[in-house]
């Protein structure tokens, strides 16, 4: 054994995401193969970034091989798709489902028999690195929740490596045996979007990261709601008029409910006014504007600052209905809907109870 660390999150000064960095700095990889028992936008955001801040270059070549379950839908569409390679920071990405073509025909996709390791392993020429313990690909679980994990680097010669070795051949024997992702995709998005919102499935990563729970902020989305707002793979809102860019010139501040953010991969910490949040990719129309702000504003609502009207957004947003559909993690499309789709939109949420109402404005909004 050459390297061995631990890090007890989050009673010590590193975090579960940290383990990655102790890796890197030990040893050359190629390849990285994962078995997790679910991936959520939030924890492919954290890992990409523990990797690509320490060698992108090194990121971007590295063969990466994903063994997830989509028991119980906990797992995030958009995180399942950025894994196999649809989203950019993930080139050279393959992804597989445990036992997906049997779980994804089953009500809530209730598993036949849970899968639930939560293990990492890098491998190169002359290096081993396998990191394991509690922490899932959740932000909650990389970053802020209670977890134990531990990484130990081997030379790949060494005797000692043996061990290490004999867990790469039990991943690549599951992985084979598992079901690519492409070819479920559909299935498991229709059934995300079926049970994803129900009451009954809890979600870490949407809760506040720290502290003992507090009582919302008036007008705020309430704690028992926000796992379900965070889930929801739509969300839809009426636009209201502002005059963010100038008088008589159309806005593109988007005033939303407090926690709201909660849908656009931001916690729902009760933080001070003025607050921002890591920004969002929106795209409309073909054109992708990467960098739109989300922070929770000095007037105590969530604002993201849409595309700009005209230049890679529609004419104006004024009164409009807008559906925002998550694609990736931290990415959304969106649409200008007519009012027989806001219609449909509005009973989809009602048919979850996720409809809502601005308590000053009663303007509507919903999610699904």
């Amino acid at each position: 054994m050459r390297y061995f660390s631990y890090v007890m999150q989050p009673h010590r000064k590193h975090r579960y995401v940290d383990l990655f960095q102790m890796a890197l700095e030990r040893g050359e990889y190629s390849t990285l193969s994962a078995a997790v028992a679910y991936a959520r936008d939030g924890g492919v955001d954290a890992l990409n970034a523990a990797f690509a801040t320490h060698d992108r270059t090194r990121w971007l070549a590295m063969t990466k091989r994903w063994l997830v379950a989509i028991d119980w839908c906990r797992s995030d569409p958009s995180a399942l798709g950025a894994l196999d390679g649809t989203d950019e920071r993930f080139p050279k990405s393959k992804l597989r489902i445990h036992d997906g073509a049997a779980v994804v025909q089953r009500r809530g996709c209730v598993p036949r028999r849970p899968f639930h390791p939560k293990v990492f392993m890098l491998t190169g020429n002359t290096s081993i690195a396998v990191i394991s313990g509690s922490g899932n690909l959740s932000r909650s679980g990389l970053t802020s929740g209670h977890e134990f994990g531990s990484v130990v680097v081997t030379d790949r010669v060494s005797p000692k490596a043996l061990e290490p070795l004999r867990a790469l051949r039990w991943f690549d024997s599951m992985f084979q045996a598992g079901t690519p992702w492409k070819r479920i995709t559909k299935a498991y998005e229709a059934k995300y979007d079926q049970y994803s919102t129900q009451p009954v499935f809890p979600d870490e990563d949407a809760a506040p990261s720290f502290g003992e729970p507090v009582r919302p902020r008036r007008r705020a989305i309430p704690d028992d709601l926000l796992p379900r707002v965070s889930r929801a793979r739509h969300l839809w809102i009426q636009f209201v008029p502002n005059e963010n860019r100038g008088k008589d010139i159309p806005g593109n501040q988007l005033m939303m409910s407090p926690r709201t953010r909660v849908y656009f991969g931001a916690r729902a910490d009760d933080v001070p006014r003025d607050t921002s949040f890591e920004p969002v990719t929106v795209t409309y129309g073909g054109h992708a504007r990467r960098e739109c702000s989300l922070r929770y504003s000095n007037n105590s609502m969530d604002v993201l600052t849409l595309p700009v009207p005209g230049v890679d957004g529609p004419p104006t947003y004024d009164n409009q209905f807008l559906l925002f559909t998550r694609i990736a993690p931290s990415q959304f499309s969106m649409k200008i809907g007519t009012a027989a789709e806001a219609k449909r939109w509005k009973n989809r949420s009602q048919d979850r109870d996720l409809f809502f109402e601005m308590q000053t404005s009663r303007r509507p909004w919903g999610v699904y």
